[in-house]
C-alpha cells in the first residue's frame, strides 16, 4: 500500500477519506469510546476469575457468538458504569448501557459489526449467524503464534475470533484496561476452546480442572504473541501512542512506503536496533523483517517498540505529540488502510499508485478512470478558454504523442524529448494472449521483406516508463490504464514488475536488455476488473498486497431514470394499443 509523507499530511485527502469512509469513521470513534467507557467501569468484587470461565458455564458451544450475548444477560448487573447518564456517548443505548457495552466491547475484540443490545435481541430470535469482518479483526486464521502471517478471511479457523470473545470474561479486558500502567492481567484471557477438536468430550473436558489449566499454560504461552493484546495496550495507551483500528490497518500500514521509511532511518539507531521483540532476539538491521517483527513480538517487548516507533513517526510528520494529534493520525491511518470506496478522485490514486477498479460488467469501471484523467487534466488550467482548448483527450495520450504529435522524429531521439503535456497517459487492454514482450518487452518476430527478423523491442509500459523516468519530466504524473486486468496471466505478464511496483524509483534487471528498469514514483496504474468472470481473492496475493482495490457499484440514480423511461415507453404503447 503506498503511504507516504506527503499523504499524511494531506488535509484534503483525510477530509474525503471521512466523507467516503463513514462507516469506518463509526467504529473508529466508537472503539474510542468503548476504551473511555472501560476506564470508567467499576466491577463487582464477587464474580470468580479463572480461565475458560465462560466456557466452563455453559455459555459458548459451535453457535457462534453465543457467549457474547449469554455474558450480556448474565454478568451486567456485576459492572457498574461511573459516567453520568448525560455525559454518556451515543453509541451506547442509555436504558440497557451496561449490558450495551458489554455487547459492543466484545464485539469489538472478535472483529463482529456493532449491534445494540436490542439488535441483537432481534436477530437472535431470527437466526441470525454472527461473522466476523476482515477489516475489523484483531485475530488471524493462522493457530501457531503470531498474526503476521495469517489469513483473515471467514473459513477456515474463522471461529477462533468468536472462541476469543465468547470464552474471556469482559470483566478482564476492563480490568486490563485500567491497570495498563501496571502489569496487566493476562492470566484469564483465552483465545478457544480447551478442547483437542472432539466436542462429544468438550463438557468433560470444561469440568476437568487438570486439563483445562494444561491447555491454559499452552494459551498463555501463545497469546503473548498474538495481536489482541497489542491492540488492547495501544487503544488504552491511545492518548500516547499511534493506535490503528485493527490488524489489518496495522499490517497495511507496517507494510507501507511511508513505515519504510522509518525503518530505514531506525535501522541506523542502535537503540532501537538493540531491542528486542523476543527472547534473545533483537530487532536487528533488516528492514525487510521489521513489519513481521513487530506485528509478531512478544507482548512485553512490542510495547517499548511501538512507543519508539509512535515517537518517531510523530517527529518525521513534525506533529506534537498530544493526545489530538495522536489521535488524529491514528484515525486517518485506519481511514487510509481499511474499507473499499469507489474511486471519485486524484488524492486516492496518490494514496496507493497503483490501484484496481472492480465490480460488475457495465459499472463504468474504465469511464471512471478516464474520466480522473480529464479531472486531473482540468486542474492544471486556470483560463476557461485554455482548458476548453485541451479538452480533447486523445492528445493527452501517450500513443498519440509518440506515434501523431511527433511521428517526424527519429526514434533515436524520442527519449531525450520532453513532453510538452502537464499529465500524460495510456490504455492497454489485457486479453489472454497478452505476453511480457508485449507489456515490458523482449524478442519478437518481424517480417521484412517477406524475411521472418527477430528485434529486441520494447514493450508498451516499458517505453511508458522510460518517458516518464526522464528528469524534464519527473514532476509531471504519467498515469497507464490496464483494462481488463485479470484476463491475462498476471504473474507471467508483469514478473519482476511486482518488485518494481513496491520499489519505486529502484532499478531492477530484466531478460535481454543491458539498460536496468525502472518504475518511477511519478507512474500511477489504473487496473480495471470485472469480477463476474473472476473474483479478488483469484489473485497472486503478492499482488494483491501492491495495489488498492476499489469497487465501483452500480449507479442506481442512472437504473432509476432508465426504467422511468422504460415505463413511461411501455405505458404509451399500451394507450397507442388500446386506442
Amino acid at each position: 500500500m503506498y503511504i507516504d509523507e506527503d499523504v499524511l499530511k494531506s488535509q484534503n485527502i483525510f477530509l474525503d477519506l471521512e466523507n467516503k469512509k463513514k462507516k469506518i469513521v463509526g467504529r473508529f470513534n466508537t472503539v474510542s469510546d468503548l476504551f473511555d467507557i472501560a476506564k470508567s467501569i467499576k466491577v463487582s468484587n464477587d464474580y470468580v476469575r479463572e480461565i475458560f470461565l465462560p466456557c466452563i458455564q455453559g455459555w459458548t458451544d459451535e453457535v457462534r457468538f453465543k457467549g457474547v450475548f449469554n455474558q450480556a444477560d448474565a454478568i451486567f448487573e456485576k459492572i457498574t458504569i461511573d459516567i453520568n447518564e448525560k455525559d454518556l456517548p451515543k453509541c451506547l443505548d442509555r436504558s440497557n448501557a451496561s449490558k450495551d457495552f458489554i455487547i459492543k466491547f466484545l464485539s469489538m475484540m472478535g472483529g463482529f459489526n456493532f449491534f445494540s443490545f436490542q439488535d441483537v435481541e432481534s436477530l437472535r430470535k431470527k437466526g441470525y449467524k454472527f461473522t466476523a469482518v476482515e477489516d475489523f479483526r484483531l485475530l488471524s486464521n493462522i493457530a501457531t503464534q503470531g498474526d503476521y502471517l495469517g489469513d483473515l478471511k471467514v473459513g477456515r479457523y474463522s471461529g477462533i475470533n468468536s472462541h476469543f470473545t465468547d470464552n474471556t470474561y469482559v470483566m478482564e479486558y476492563v480490568d486490563f484496561i485500567k491497570n495498563i500502567d501496571k502489569t496487566p492481567n493476562i492470566s484469564n484471557i483465552a483465545i478457544h476452546y480447551p478442547t483437542r477438536g472432539d466436542t462429544n468430550n468438550m463438557v468433560d473436558e470444561r469440568n476437568n480442572k487438570e486439563y483445562r489449566n494444561k491447555k491454559a499454560e499452552i494459551q498463555q504461552e501463545n497469546i503473548q504473541y498474538r495481536f489482541p493484546l497489542k491492540f488492547l495496550w495501544m487503544w488504552a495507551k491511545k492518548d500516547s501512542v499511534i493506535h490503528p483500528l485493527s490488524l489489518r490497518a496495522s499490517k497495511s500500514f507496517l507494510d507501507s512506503v511511508f513505515m519504510e521509511k522509518i525503518f530505514l532511518s531506525l535501522s541506523q539507531d542502535d537503540k532501537f536496533v538493540d531491542l528486542k521483540y523476543d527472547e534473545n532476539k533483537t530487532m536487528g538491521n533488516n528492514v525487510a523483517e521489521y513489519a513481521k517483527n513487530i506485528i509478531d513480538a512478544r507482548f512485553d517487548f512490542f510495547q517499548k517498540i511501538w512507543i519508539r516507533l509512535s515517537q518517531k513517526i510523530m517527529d518525521t510528520l513534525g506533529l506534537s505529540k498530544s493526545q489530538g494529534s495522536i489521535h488524529e493520525i491514528s484515525r486517518f491511518i485506519s481511514l487510509l488502510t481499511l474499507g473499499e470506496t469507489n474511486m471519485k478522485n486524484i488524492e486516492l490514486l496518490k494514496t496507493h499508485k497503483q490501484i484496481i477498479l472492480y465490480g460488475v460488467p457495465g459499472t463504468g469501471k474504465t469511464h471512471s478512470a478516464k474520466e480522473l484523467i480529464k479531472k486531473w487534466i482540468n486542474e492544471k488550467f486556470q483560463d476557461n478558454q485554455e482548458k476548453k482548448k485541451q479538452d480533447d483527450l486523445e492528445k493527452w495520450r501517450f500513443g498519440w504523442f509518440v506515434n501523431e504529435g511527433e511521428k517526424k522524429k527519429k526514434r533515436e531521439d524520442k527519449y531525450n524529448k520532453e513532453i510538452q503535456k502537464d499529465v500524460v497517459w495510456e490504455i492497454m487492454q489485457f486479453h489472454p494472449n497478452t505476453t511480457y514482450q508485449d507489456f515490458i518487452g523482449g524478442i519478437v518476430p518481424k517480417i521484412d521483406n517477406e524475411t521472418l527478423l527477430y528485434e529486441l523491442r520494447d514493450g508498451k509500459f516499458k517505453e511508458f516508463c522510460e518517458y516518464a523516468n526522464k528528469t524534464e519530466n519527473r514532476k509531471k504524473p504519467f498515469v497507464f490504464i490496464i483494462d481488463e486486468i485479470n484476463r491475462a496471466n498476471l504473474s507471467e505478464v508483469l514478473g519482476e514488475l511486482l518488485y518494481a511496483l513496491e520499489y519505486r524509483d529502484e532499478e531492477i534487471t530484466i531478460p535481454n536488455f543491458d539498460e536496468p528498469f525502472v518504475i518511477p514514483s511519478n507512474v500511477y496504474i489504473i487496473g480495471t476488473m470485472n469480477n463476474v468472470d473472476k473474483s479478488l481473492s483469484t489473485f497472486d496475493l503478492a499482488l494483491r498486497r501492491r495495489f488498492g482495490f476499489y469497487e465501483v457499484g452500480v449507479d442506481c440514480n442512472a437504473i432509476k431514470d432508465i426504467v422511468k423511461k422504460i415505463l413511461k415507453i411501455l405505458i404509451l404503447t399500451l394507450i397507442d394499443v388500446r386506442t
